[in-house]
């Protein structure tokens, strides 16, 4: 049996079984009905898409903002170049008469440069500066006092110098800077250059 002869028998049969009112028949009926109804539907849908797009598709492109924008852009592109062509002719033009210290389109003169301004000395400038600090006593530490009639002496710790000194009256320490002028029981008077001080017996 050829191919054509076993299609012609398989649609013989197929339709043999469509015009039977058995539920086999009306089975096959029902099915091949939703098929079609199928079918019909989706290209349906399909042709409402395609009819969409082809009404929307000129109004995209004419209200495309990026396009817009590109033919602004190359509108304003030969002036934008002018101006960095332009500015760059000035921007070099600059430099050279920075480099050579001349002006441009003064024939070559050059232009010499202003002198710096120097400020005035403050007053403070010229006079002399302030005397040192005058320096501060030794420190003393008094250890015992003796007098008898005119006589008196002290036992004192002197910094600087060696310890228990014996002091008297006129007795200098400190390189001569200080000098004992009075004794008394209750302890010693010096003088450190032009001051006065006092000196009590530390308690033991």
């Amino acid at each position: 049996m050829s191919r054509r002869e076993a299609l012609a028998n398989d649609w013989r049969d197929l339709s043999f079984r469509f015009r039977q009112t058995t539920p086999a028949g009306r089975r096959l009926r029902f099915g091949l009905f939703l098929l079609l109804f199928a079918l019909v539907g989706l290209e349906a849908g399909v042709l409402r898409e395609l009819w969409r797009l082809k009404a929307e598709e000129p109004r995209v492109l004419r209200g495309n903002p990026a396009a817009e924008e590109m033919k602004a852009f190359q509108e304003r592109l030969p002036q934008q170049r002018a101006f960095l062509e332009h500015r760059g002719r000035s921007l070099q033009t600059a430099q050279l008469a920075e480099a050579v210290g001349r002006r441009p389109f003064d024939g070559g003169v050059t232009v010499p440069l202003p002198a710096p301004e120097i400020p005035p000395e403050p007053a403070w400038a010229n006079q002399p500066p302030p005397p040192p600090p005058e320096p501060l006593p030794p420190m003393i530490t008094l250890k015992a006092v003796m007098v008898l009639g005119n006589k008196a002496a002290a036992v004192a710790d002197i910094e600087g110098e060696a310890p228990a000194r014996i002091l008297r009256v006129g007795t200098e320490f400190g390189s001569g800077q200080g000098r004992v002028v009075r004794i008394t029981p209750e302890g010693v008077r010096i003088k450190w250059r032009s001051r006065i001080e006092d000196i009590g017996l530390q308690p033991y």
